[in-house]
């Protein structure tokens, strides 16, 4: 493991030399994506095109290109970044303010190359640091996702054992559902059955109610035509097969203003305003009126005839 670490630093090591030959070959705080605008053997042009300087005017320390393109590596310019290799960590940018300036910003120093500050490239450190983070933040992520990987298996787990006992009680209600349509046509049968044969029985017992009430209806009107008849005789006192309106004033029970006797216009009121009557149009239409007035004061249950 020494070994590999070793081998590892004298490699990096070697990539920060061959870095540092490199970047002699443009000026300071240029980065290496811009190298080629940045060529000795020519005039500079700024990069807003507005004038051409002899090549000796770049980071000369006073900003002659309005953008600040000729100073990269100076805080002649305001506005301007410097570019910081950082060989072995990470690259990055700072206001040229800060160059020189007595302030180590830039792991690889290369931000103070013409100040007093004491700098110490730590680039290898930082960077060594910055990725062993990286390797324990990546190795957290990989047990994380395998954590996840292992949720999600038993999460598709659990929900295809849902699945199943889904599909299982679906089948179960089908089931069901199956025997209770069948026993409610079952019921609906049985009480249709039930309902013809309360019909047929309500209508027996309608029927015979009404064979009954027919019955005592017609027993009433014999009974009711023998009351008739044995009023007619009993009223009939010559026995010449009429009522004579006469043969009625006697009963006082036909004083219908109670003034102590039956008047001939009283009288014929019960003979349908009549002189006589004989026994059929009594029955049909005198005893009618009458009745009510015969029976007063008398038990029906006493009458014979």
């Amino acid at each position: 493991m020494k070994a590999k670490l070793f081998l590892f630093a004298f490699l990096l090591t070697l990539f920060f030399k061959r870095s540092k030959l490199s970047e002699v070959l443009r000026p300071h705080g240029v980065p290496l994506a811009k190298k080629t605008l940045y060529d000795p053997s020519k005039d500079f042009t700024c990069f807003d095109g507005s004038i051409t300087i002899p090549f000796r005017f770049v980071n000369d320390d006073y900003c002659d290109c309005g953008d600040g393109s000729d100073e990269p590596g100076t805080s002649a310019c305001t506005d301007c970044l410097f570019h910081c290799s950082n060989v072995g960590h990470v690259p990055m940018d700072i206001p040229s303010s800060r160059v020189n300036d007595g302030i180590c910003d830039c792991c690889d120093t290369s931000d103070e190359y013409n100040s007093t500050a004491q700098c110490v490239n730590n680039c290898l450190i930082l960077g060594e640091a910055a990725r062993e983070e990286q390797r324990r933040q990546q190795e957290v992520f990989e047990r994380g996702a395998a954590i996840r990987d292992e949720f999600i298996k038993e999460a598709k787990n659990e929900i295809a054992e849902c699945e199943m006992k889904l599909q299982t009680l679906r089948k179960e209600i089908a089931v069901l559902e199956a025997i209770k349509n069948e026993k409610l046509a079952l019921k609906k049968t049985a009480e249709e059955k039930e309902r013809i044969a309360i019909e047929k029985h309500k209508l027996k017992v309608d029927e015979s109610n009404k064979a009954r009430t027919e019955e005592e209806i017609a027993e009433a009107a014999k009974e009711d035509q023998k009351l008739a008849e044995a009023a007619f005789i009993d009223l009939d006192t010559d026995g010449d097969e009429k009522i004579h309106f006469t043969e009625l004033k006697p009963h006082l029970r036909f004083d219908q203003n109670k003034d102590g006797e039956v008047s001939d216009d009283e009288a014929k009121f019960f003979l349908h305003m009549k002189e006589e009557m004989d026994l059929d149009e009594f029955i049909s239409v005198g005893w009618v009126i009458m009745k009510p007035y015969y029976f007063a004061g008398r038990d029906v249950s006493d009458f014979s005839y």
